[in-house]
């Protein structure tokens, strides 16, 4: 990939094309912005969204908002902020999983390719069936529709959010719905009620389940959300420090031993600084300090292992990649990394093992374990082509052995169901979009400056979803991967500098 010279050569930079160039003039509709905003922010409540009603809902709203975004880009009322050009190495390989799905539920495919099921289904009934790769093509474009609902809600946060402005309201809106979230769960974590809002939900007295259902979800979502809080605190606070170091330092001047004037320098370990940040405290700055400890106070209550350890890895990535920041952009990307690894390594050697049996050994359960050896090896069986995607549950059950008992509508690891769904090619393709996505938010880091919060909660929230992905089918949940999407929308958004984009 094309690299500008101010980069260097560690970290290219994303293909430089016009509309990356040409800064915008038309002004959007802020009214498609919070539209978008709403719709994701509003998920959660239904059980992640996970009914068909509700990403359904989801999805047709996210396919109205794309369309009105065309119209207005096709009339010239609002210029495309972010080329296709500019991100084709994360448009190619999601696009080339969507045509493989469409392939998979099609019954045009040679008859060779189809699952052995088909043939099993027509000697049973004595007469021809038309099969397909997919061992049920509607789940497969059912599940399409909601991956590229997702892929609707990237696109559109990449192309409002290119100001900054945009990217903290996102921050913010997220921090506002995960704060509800949270505190709704707490209530009927500590009350026992049998319902939150006008939804019966299935809770469990052991753990917090949220407006999920699930624990491990709710973690998941919980820990996106604090992700957000954290940055916004940070943004907040960084510019009341600035401000106030700017006063002090026009306050304060000092003669030298030459006669000349100079400013005095405040330090941030000065008394006075601290006693006008602490003046300067507003009730938004105390709402995000209740949110900051609710949301995390939530997380805990899930008794997620998985949940909670990617949520502690994920944070000490954002604080650490901002705080290393400026040695990225000069270059000391080695350095930067060996102390990150390092700093994981003694977390891992004070931990006794913890991470070690969240992540190594996943569940204590042989059970799961036993649902993992089953999946590998229905995934022997349809290595290249897979089973079709979304349809895990309709696979499993021929699989499934006496000592399995539970309910396994999905893998609890993302990895092996994409396998086992879609082939070892397509899941290759999939996850070269994730890779893209870190690849472009290091790249944002490197290259931003006062804005370089935005990367780097992009960069934390793909090492989030990556850890969480590994145990649990977070990215299957639709208020889960949608809020993802809006985050990393956003954050990409503003991985280029204005010297490559439109004004920020």
């Amino acid at each position: 990939m094309p690299m500008p010279p101010e980069v260097g050569a560690a970290v290219g930079a994303p293909p430089e094309t016009e509309s990356m160039r040409t800064v915008a003039v038309q002004a959007d509709w802020p009214a498609l912005f919070w539209a978008l905003v709403v719709m994701v922010c509003l998920t959660p409540l239904p059980l992640g969204s996970i009914y068909p009603w509700s990403w359904g809902l989801l999805a047709s709203g996210v396919g109205v908002l794309l369309a009105l975004w065309s119209i207005r880009v096709a009339r010239g009322l609002q210029d495309v902020s972010v080329g296709v050009a500019s991100v084709w190495f994360l448009v190619v390989p999601f696009f080339s999983v969507a045509a493989w799905v469409a392939i998979q539920s099609s019954s045009i495919t040679p008859a060779s390719w189809h699952h052995p099921l088909w043939s099993s289904a027509a000697e049973s009934l004595g007469e021809d069936v038309v099969g397909s790769i997919s061992l049920n093509p509607y789940l497969s474009l059912s599940h399409l529709a909601r991956l590229l609902s997702y892929g609707g809600v990237f696109w559109l946060s990449l192309q409002l959010c290119r100001k900054s402005q945009r990217a903290r309201q996102v921050l913010f809106a997220i921090c506002v719905a995960a704060f509800v979230c949270a505190v709704l769960g707490l209530v009927a974590y500590a009350f026992g009620f049998g319902a939150i809002l006008w939804i019966d939900m299935p809770i469990d007295e052991r753990v917090l389940t949220g407006t999920f259902g699930s624990a491990d979800s709710f973690a998941a979502y919980a820990a996106l959300g604090l992700l957000c809080v954290t940055a916004v605190v940070q943004i907040t606070f960084s510019q009341r420090l600035q401000a106030i170091f700017g006063a002090m330092t026009r306050e304060a001047f000092t003669a030298g031993d030459d006669g000349r004037v100079r400013r005095a320098k405040p330090s941030l370990f000065s008394t006075e600084v601290w006693r006008r940040l602490a003046a300067s405290v507003s009730w938004t700055d105390r709402w995000l300090i209740l949110a900051w400890v609710c949301v995390l106070a939530a997380a805990v209550a899930t008794h997620s292992r998985v949940g909670l350890g990617s949520l502690a890895i994920a944070l000490l990535a954002l604080v650490l990649v901002f705080a290393l920041s400026r040695s990225l952009r000069r270059g000391g990307a080695s350095t930067v990394a060996a102390a990150i690894v390092l700093f994981l390594g003694a977390a891992f050697l004070a931990g006794g093992g913890r991470l070690e049996k969240i992540f190594l050994d996943i569940d204590a359960d042989a059970e799961r374990q036993r649902v993992y050896d089953l999946t590998v090896s229905a995934i022997q069986d349809a290595p290249v082509l897979g089973t079709g995607y979304g349809t895990f549950e309709e696979v499993f059950r021929f699989y499934r052995t006496s000592d399995v008992d539970g309910y396994y509508a999905m893998a609890h690891s993302t990895y092996l169901e994409s396998v086992l769904e879609l082939g070892l090619p397509a899941t290759l393709m999939l996850f070269a979009v994730f890779a893209g996505l870190f690849y472009l938010t290091i790249y944002g880091i490197r290259s931003r400056g006062r804005d370089g919060i935005y990367p780097c909660v992009g960069f934390a929230a793909t090492i989030l979803i990556a850890l969480h992905a590994a145990a649990d089918f977070s990215l299957q949940v639709p208020a889960v991967a949608a809020t993802y999407a809006m985050i990393m929308g956003a954050a990409c958004a503003q991985c280029w500098s204005t010297r490559h984009g439109t004004e920020v």
